[in-house]
């Protein structure tokens, strides 16, 4: 089981680098979003990766108006393989609870049309 925590392990160094070291446009050229293709509105997820790009560089402010959860998701990626490498059980409890946050945030982003 070890080897799969050092799976996950590499697999977050790999993102925050790149997060990090990608300079995210503050608007992309081409949107990758199959639910802004086809509707031409903002899904939850939206400005994620451009949010997650800021805050690995330490921008918050610039991070929160990209997406109002980017530093959360990023300190998840940094604390989901930490504390499964110092051999910590992860609960689903707080992972579901976010998922459901999320879920929640999108729903509110399309009905105001603002966040």
């Amino acid at each position: 089981m070890l080897r799969r925590e050092w799976i996950e392990a590499a697999a977050a160094a790999t993102a925050l680098a790149f997060f990090r070291f990608y300079d995210a446009p503050a608007e992309p050229a081409f949107r990758a979003c199959g639910f802004h293709w086809l509707t031409s509105l903002e899904c939850p997820l939206c400005g994620l990766t451009r949010g997650l790009c800021a805050a690995a560089k330490g921008q918050g402010s610039l991070a929160l108006q990209f997406h109002a959860f980017s530093p959360l998701v990023l300190a998840a990626i940094l604390l989901w393989p930490a504390s499964r490498l110092a051999g910590l059980a992860v609960p689903r409890f707080p992972w579901l609870t976010a998922a459901l946050v999320m879920a929640l945030f999108g729903a509110l982003r399309l009905a105001l049309r603002t966040l």
